[in-house]
């Protein structure tokens, strides 16, 4: 299955000690380190979200909902449905760093039957995700691959 896959730096607030402590018990979980984490990646997400609601292609955008680690939703481009999820990914020098994992919904299999209208609405996924980040005012550097899983 083929994927968008990438990082980006978070310009806004990051949340310190205080805030996860003055938080209400438990936001969404007990454990210090995800609290913080849910914190942190919730004014991320709806910050994404907003941008890719503003983005003419995108339909259907609904949530986003906490998960494990992260945050989720799902959207329409062109007709297609997609699976996005953020999450907090510090690269050692910076705690403001995350990573976004977006692919196609359909399995495999569906891919493969329709490969040509797969690649272009892939292509077609990139160019909104790619004009989403890049009018998020508090989004900084960032960085795209696509792989294959």
């Amino acid at each position: 299955m083929t994927m968008i896959f990438g990082t980006f730096y978070w310009a806004g607030d990051m949340p310190d000690d205080d805030d996860v402590e003055r938080a209400p018990k438990p936001v969404f979980s007990g454990d210090f380190g995800e609290q913080w984490q849910y914190i942190a990646t919730e004014p991320v997400i709806q910050s994404l979200c907003d941008a890719l609601r503003s983005c003419e292609t995108v339909r259907d955008l609904h949530g986003p909902n906490p998960e494990d680690h992260g945050w989720y939703t799902y959207f329409t481009v062109d007709g297609w449905r997609w699976f996005l999820y953020l999450q907090w990914a510090p690269d050692g020098n910076h705690e403001n760093c995350f990573e976004f994992e977006i692919r196609l919904c359909n399995n495999w299999w569906h891919q493969i039957i329709h490969r040509s209208v797969y690649n272009s609405r892939f292509r077609a996924l990139g160019a909104a995700i790619a004009n989403a980040l890049a009018t998020a005012s508090e989004i900084e550097n960032v960085a795209f691959n696509r792989r294959a899983a």
